[in-house]
């Protein structure tokens, strides 16, 4: 598994550099998707770079990512095993140049994360984490970090979101969670 998520993770990185060519640049080649959300072309780019990667890396796979066609939950429903992906997540920081923007990839297995990693262009700073040996590690530089991780309680809920995210909806989210946790943020 640890050599799955190395190669993952050099899979973000390709695919941040792709990001990063385009955020150089003065137009970003902007449309605006059926849900009214930005897409530019760093998302397709990197879209297109991860698809290609995972497809080489294990074709026997299946991927769902934000940027790729629509599939329909009634072939969804019968994977035990696939590729989460967000090509660019922060989209809009992205288009504001903020540098708040990453790559996300994680392998789901049964409904449940059991590696992941995390790139930020801008900082080239990479997150992984794998739960088969409970580690968790950031990147920086070249430098691999142990994150201290802590036990799941079921109890209790930690929410982390984005500035973005601090609508109405959020409000909602954080009302029906906290009927059924502690929740903390």
């Amino acid at each position: 598994m640890n050599n799955l998520l190395d190669e993952i993770s050099q899979i973000c990185r390709e695919a941040g550099a792709a990001i990063l060519e385009v955020y150089e640049k003065e137009d970003f080649g902007i449309e605006i998707k059926a849900d009214e959300s930005p897409l530019t072309a760093a998302d397709l780019a990197a879209n297109k770079i991860i698809m290609l990667g995972l497809q080489r890396l294990a074709p026997e796979i299946p991927i769902l990512s934000e940027e790729s066609d629509a599939i329909s939950y009634d072939v969804r429903k019968s994977w035990d095993k696939y590729f989460l992906v967000d090509p660019l997540d922060g989209t809009k920081e992205f288009i504001n140049r903020n540098g708040e923007f990453t790559v996300n990839i994680a392998l789901i297995e049964n409904t449940v994360a059991v590696l992941g990693a995390v790139y930020v262009p801008c900082k080239d700073l990479l997150y992984t984490g794998l739960i088969g040996d409970n580690s968790a590690y950031v990147e920086i530089e070249g430098e691999k970090k142990p994150i201290n991780t802590r036990q799941i309680q079921n109890d209790a809920i930690t929410v982390v979101a984005s500035r973005r995210h601090g609508s109405d909806t959020m409000q909602q989210c954080m009302d029906a969670l906290s009927k059924r946790f502690e929740v903390s943020t």
